[in-house]
C-alpha cells in the first residue's frame, strides 16, 4: 500500500512539476520562454506571472493531476482550481494520498496513437520495485534523466529510492561537463537509449568515468548493444535493461545486450498463449496480462521481444498498417526517415506523414517532386492526405517518437 513508501513533498512537487511541464509543452508546442524546470520552486504561481497559465490550461492541469493521483475519489480536486502556487498542489495531493490512495493512472508514452490512460495499483508496483531494489541495494544514490511522471521514470526515480532510502537526483539540465564531474561512486543513472547515446558520443572514445560502480538503468527502447559496450568501457556496468510497457509495467529484464529477457519472478507464462503471462499478485491472487509485443520464448523464463502487435488501421474499410507504408516512402532516395500515422480524430480519417530528407536545406521545387512521387506511387488507401517536412522526427521527453500536428497548408 502507498502508507508502506509514504511519498514527501519533494517526491510529489517533482511529478507535479513534470506534469505541467509536459501538459504545457503539448497546449503551446513549447515552452522555452517560461523558467527552466530546475528553477520552479513551491512558491511557483501557476496562473500568474511565473508559467503564465490561462484558465483553460489550468483547467488541463488540474485533470491531468487529478487523475494521476485519483483525487476525485478522496473530493479534494476541486482545490486545485482555487490554488495558484505548485506548493498548494502538492500539499493537495499529499492530503489526499493520505485518506486513500490504492491505484495510480499513467499516460502512454503516445509512441503508438492517442494516449491511453493506465491505471495500476500500488501494491503490485511495489511488488515490481522491491524485486528491482534487490538488483540495486548498493546504489547511494539515484541520478535520473527522465521525467518522473511516465511509468518508467515514477518507479525507478521516485519509489526505488524510497525503498533503498537514497536521493533522487535530477541530472536533466547538467551540460556534460557537470555530469561528469558530479557522478558519485555507486551512482545509478536512470537513462533511455537515445540520451545514453549522447552521453556516450560526448565523452569520446578513450574517456574513463573516475567515480567507480557506476550502474545504469534503461527501458523505453532496445539500448543498442555497441552503445552498452562502449559505456562498459567508460565505467558504467551493468546497464540493466526493463522491458514492459505502460499497460503491463516491467515484464523482465536483462543485463547484457547479448542475452534474452528474464521474466520478474512474479510473472509466468501462461502455456496457452505465447504472449499472455499470468501475474501472481502479492493478495495471492493471480492476473493474466496480455503483452502489447510479440514475445519469442527461448526457454520457460526467457524471451526475445520480437515487435509490436498488429498496428494496422482503417482507412475507408481497409485495413492499412503505418509501418509499411513508412517502409515504402523510406525507398524513396532522397528521404532519410519517415513517421507515418493515422490522423486524430480532429485532423481527419486518413494517414499523415512527417518526412525527414537527406538534404535538411531542401528546395521547395524538390519537396514538391517528393510529394507528387508520394501521391503517384502509394494506392490511395495508403497515401498520406498530409505530409509535414522537417529536420528530425519528433520526440517526446522519453526519447519515443511521438505524434506531430499537421497544418492548414500541409
Amino acid at each position: 500500500m502507498y502508507t508502506e513508501i509514504k511519498l514527501n513533498k519533494n517526491d510529489i512537487f517533482r511529478v507535479i512539476c513534470d506534469i505541467i511541464a509536459s501538459r504545457l509543452k503539448q497546449k503551446r508546442g513549447n515552452i522555452d520562454d517560461l523558467p527552466l524546470l530546475s528553477e520552479w520552486t513551491f512558491s511557483t504561481n501557476i496562473s500568474k506571472k511565473d508559467l503564465a497559465v490561462d484558465s483553460l490550461e489550468l483547467m488541463d492541469l488540474a485533470t491531468g493531476i487529478n487523475q494521476m493521483f485519483h483525487l476525485y475519489e478522496t473530493g479534494v480536486e476541486e482545490y486545485l482550481l482555487r490554488k495558484t502556487q505548485i506548493g498548494d498542489w502538492t500539499e493537495i495531493v499529499m492530503k489526499s494520498l493520505h485518506i486513500k490512495h490504492d491505484a495510480i493512472t499513467f499516460k502512454t508514452s503516445g509512441s503508438t496513437g492517442i494516449e491511453k490512460d493506465i491505471s495500476h495499483q500500488w501494491d503490485e508496483l511495489l511488488q515490481e520495485v522491491r524485486f528491482f531494489s534487490n538488483l540495486f541495494q548498493y546504489a547511494k544514490r539515484v541520478v535520473s534523466f527522465v521525467p518522473c511522471h511516465h511509468i518508467y521514470g515514477f518507479l525507478f526515480t521516485v519509489i526505488l529510492p524510497k525503498i533503498l532510502n537514497i536521493p533522487a537526483i535530477d541530472f536533466r539540465y547538467y551540460s556534460i561537463g557537470q555530469i561528469v564531474s558530479s557522478l558519485n561512486q555507486k551512482d545509478l543513472i536512470v537513462s533511455i537509449p537515445v540520451q545514453w547515446r549522447y552521453f556516450n558520443e560526448s565523452l569520446g572514445s578513450g574517456f574513463t568515468i573516475e567515480a567507480a560502480d557506476i550502474q545504469g538503468i534503461t527501458s523505453t527502447a532496445p539500448c543498442p548493444t555497441d552503445i552498452v559496450q562502449s559505456l562498459r568501457k567508460k565505467g558504467i556496468f551493468p546497464i540493466t535493461e526493463i522491458f514492459g510497457s505502460s499497460e503491463t509495467s516491467g515484464i523482465g529484464y536483462r543485463q547484457s545486450p547479448h542475452s534474452p529477457y528474464r521474466l520478474l519472478p512474479f510473472l509466468n507464462r501462461k502455456s496457452d498463449n505465447v504472449d499472455s503471462l499470468e501475474k501472481q499478485l502479492p493478495s495471492g491472487e493471480t492476473r493474466i496480462l496480455d503483452t502489447v509485443d510479440n514475445l519469442q520464448w527461448v526457454d520457460h523464463r526467457r524471451f526475445k521481444p520480437t515487435k509490436r502487435k498488429d498496428g494496422s488501421v482503417q482507412i475507408g474499410g481497409t485495413n492499412v498498417n503505418p509501418a509499411y507504408v513508412a517502409q515504402k516512402i523510406n525507398d524513396h532516395p532522397d528521404i532519410e526517415t519517415c513517421n507515418v500515422r493515422m490522423m486524430l480524430p480532429d485532423e481527419g480519417d486518413r494517414l499523415k506523414v512527417f518526412l525527414v530528407p537527406k538534404d535538411k536545406q531542401i528546395s521547395t521545387a524538390r519537396k514538391s517532386e517528393i510529394i507528387q512521387w508520394i501521391r503517384t506511387t502509394l494506392p490511395s488507401v495508403e497515401r498520406p492526405a498530409a505530409i509535414v517536412f522537417g529536420t528530425s522526427l519528433p520526440r517526446n521527453e522519453m526519447g519515443k517518437v511521438q505524434d506531430f500536428q499537421i497544418n492548414k497548408e500541409s
